[in-house]
């Protein structure tokens, strides 16, 4: 695979990425200006996306080679730190007096 060779790709709420190989057995995958790079070839990735978005397989059989955070990117476009900020729980300093 020549470097520099990308591919476009949607997930299920229709966030777009783009892929492209780094280098052999990298992968980085793009979310606007936040990306990962995964341990997996170009090919492996693209063939899991389109098992997960065409044959509807779940992200996590899809993506068996990629861990939990690395699918919570590719399917919500969050990183860990934003996920977890986005799940953390609420407490009273959360909610300001009157609302």
């Amino acid at each position: 695979m020549a470097h520099g060779y990308t591919i476009t790709r949607y997930n299920a709420i229709g966030l777009m990425y783009t892929i492209e190989p780094l280098r052999p057995g990298v992968t980085r995958i793009r979310q606007k200006d936040k990306y990962i790079e995964v341990a997996v070839d170009f090919e492996v990735i693209n063939q899991a996306w389109y098992y997960w978005q065409q044959q509807r397989r779940y992200i996590q059989d899809a993506f068996n080679m990629l861990d939990a955070n690395e699918r919570e990117f590719i399917q919500t476009g969050l990183s860990p730190e934003e996920f977890d900020e986005a799940c953390r729980p609420f407490d009273d300093e959360d909610v300001e007096e009157g609302e």
